[in-house]
């Protein structure tokens, strides 16, 4: 325990050491290379997104500071997976600390729990059902999304799948096959949002973050992948430093206590980031997907707040119905075959809280918490249409920089 203080002590202090340390944006992908041993207990591994986009779903050249669609997630570089295949059916993360079941098996989640509580595999028995941030860490968007003329996710011979398949089983037919839905340990009991628990779930062939519902049925199989080690992954410290920002001592990642006050398309996201100078800093950015879904709270979820520490302001907004609601909020990464960007919501469903009752087998929940691809254009009266969605929902963005 006195080890555990001392480093949190060490910890918090290198970062208010450094809290006024000026830096300008650097659009390289050697810019954040952290070695092994400067990595955080909760270290937030890179999207795997390579290349640049604009509104259309074709790459285009990375462009340079203050052009149009610069400081995307291409352009800045986070620690990579480093992945080990231990040659006994699993899979460790050194970056992460996190140790993986290499394939997976689909089973209901109540054999899913009981399957975690006797697991021995490769020697180890401490194993258990990952929570949804850890989860969301293996996803990969070198993945590929192919969408039909009216915005639907397909399956499509070039598609390709959001995980290193070089060291993990995925067999997938397409993207609301169940098969390629995971599931986590992240659940939401019933609430005004849901008739019945919820469970949150990787899609492996979308990239998305999504919610079930959790009911023991025999025909509601999930695909479940375990995890050991690394406890304090997805375990955030936040430190309210009195100047407009918020550090995180687990990831290594400062956040703007404000967010941008107003809705936002993609490209005016990326241009408000890049402007903006808080806390004495010059270098914020939008962050990558894995970095905005890093702050989401889901014990918050449920509780008619957002689903983020409370030492954040999120701007609430009114819809036509006259209900107070929180927005979407960007990430500043493409999804490829798809003219979106990945989104997190932080409020309630655009269609005024789809219950569990009600929903569709092959669709998931939108419930605060879960992850989206929202198309970057088509606004419409001050709002941006989701896809499959002819209702306009407000977008913002929270900016992000690393403390080094």
């Amino acid at each position: 325990m006195m080890i555990k203080l001392v480093t949190l002590f060490l910890s918090a202090f290198a970062l208010t050491a450094c809290i006024h340390e000026k830096r300008q944006p650097t659009y390289a992908a050697s810019a954040y290379d952290l070695q092994a041993e400067t990595l955080f207990p909760y270290t937030v591994v890179d999207s795997g997104q390579d290349q640049c986009f604009d509104q259309s779903p074709q790459a285009i050249p990375c462009p340079p500071t203050q052009q149009p669609f610069a400081g995307q997630d291409a352009q800045y570089a986070a620690p990579m997976s480093q992945y080990l295949n231990n040659g006994d059916g699993t899979v460790t993360d050194q970056t992460t600390g996190l140790m993986w079941q290499k394939d997976a098996t689909q089973m209901s989640l109540t054999q899913a729990e009981e399957a975690a509580a006797h697991a021995n595999l490769g020697g180890y028995s401490d194993w258990r059902l990952p929570s949804a941030k850890e989860l969301f860490s293996l996803v990969n968007f070198s993945g590929r999304q192919e969408v039909s003329s009216r915005q639907v996710v397909t399956s499509a011979t070039d598609a390709a799948p959001f995980l290193d398949t070089r060291y993990f089983e995925f067999k997938s037919t397409g993207s609301h096959d169940l098969n390629a839905v995971f599931a986590t340990r992240t659940r939401l009991a019933n609430s005004e949002l849901t008739r019945g628990e919820v469970v949150y779930t990787v899609n492996f062939t979308t990239g998305q973050l999504k919610a079930y519902p959790a009911e023991s049925s025999q025909e509601r199989r999930f695909s479940v992948r375990l995890v050991r080690g690394n406890p304090d992954y997805g375990k955030n410290h936040l430190i309210d430093n009195g100047d407009g920002t918020v550090s995180d001592v687990a990831t290594g990642l400062m956040w703007s206590t404000l967010d941008s006050l107003r809705p936002l398309s993609w490209q005016d996201a990326l241009k408000y980031a890049e402007n903006l100078s808080s806390g004495g800093y010059a270098d914020w950015r939008v962050p990558n997907i894995k970095e905005l879904q890093s702050i989401v709270d889901y014990r918050r979820v449920g509780t008619g707040k957002p689903p983020i520490s409370p030492r954040f302001v999120t701007s609430p907004f009114q819809r036509e119905s006259g209900e107070i609601d929180y927005a979407l909020y960007w990430s500043s990464t493409s999804v490829k075959g798809i003219a979106g960007a990945a989104t997190i919501q932080f409020g309630r469903s655009p269609s005024d809280a789809l219950l569990a009752s009600q929903h569709r087998p092959e669709q998931g929940l939108a419930i605060p918490g879960v992850q989206h691809t929202s198309l970057k254009g088509h606004w419409v009266d001050d709002g941006l249409h989701a896809p499959g969605n002819n209702r306009p929902q407000k977008h913002f963005v929270r900016a992000v920089r690393n403390v080094h």
